[in-house]
């Protein structure tokens, strides 16, 4: 992928229509700007082999978790879905830090992910989970900063 290999910056919409074998007025047609072409791309790599139209809510693994009914493997299914997503979004995470403060479009979807990687957990795992499920010690609110530790 050429932003994560060139960086934000370097990465023009013609690079990107040439890489992809488009004329660049069909990569601005698509998707209007360079930001909205970076977030399509992070969605796109986030959803792997799934609809990335689809919610991540409602996503297979996503109902995964939810339809499981011990906890420990709520959790694993949970971790294993992070694991499985990080090696795909990783670089072009680092891509969206290092290019948000340039550009507030992409700074608003970063943000946007970070939310949604938090309530993800908090949802899934921390209150649809009983109280104590994991220790008396820690709230609901409380296990989505834990797991991202794990």
């Amino acid at each position: 992928m050429l932003f994560t290999r060139d960086g934000y910056t370097a990465t023009s919409m013609q690079a990107i229509a040439t890489a992809a074998g488009f004329h660049v007025q069909t990569i601005y047609l698509a998707y209007g700007t360079k930001p909205a072409l970076l977030t399509a791309c992070a969605v796109r790599l986030v959803a792997g082999d799934e609809d990335p139209d689809t919610p991540p809510g409602e996503r297979r693994w996503a109902r995964e978790v939810a339809a499981t009914r011990d906890p420990h493997a709520k959790l694993a299914r949970y971790v294993q879905q992070i694991a499985d997503v990080a090696p795909r979004i990783t670089r072009l995470i680092d891509v969206l830090r290092a290019t948000a403060p340039a550009e507030p479009d992409v700074a608003t979807f970063l943000a946007q992910i970070e939310r949604g990687r938090r309530e993800g957990a908090l949802q899934l795992l921390g209150l649809a989970t009983q109280p104590g499920t994991w220790t008396t010690r820690h709230t609901p609110h409380q296990v989505p900063d834990i797991t991202f530790v794990i």
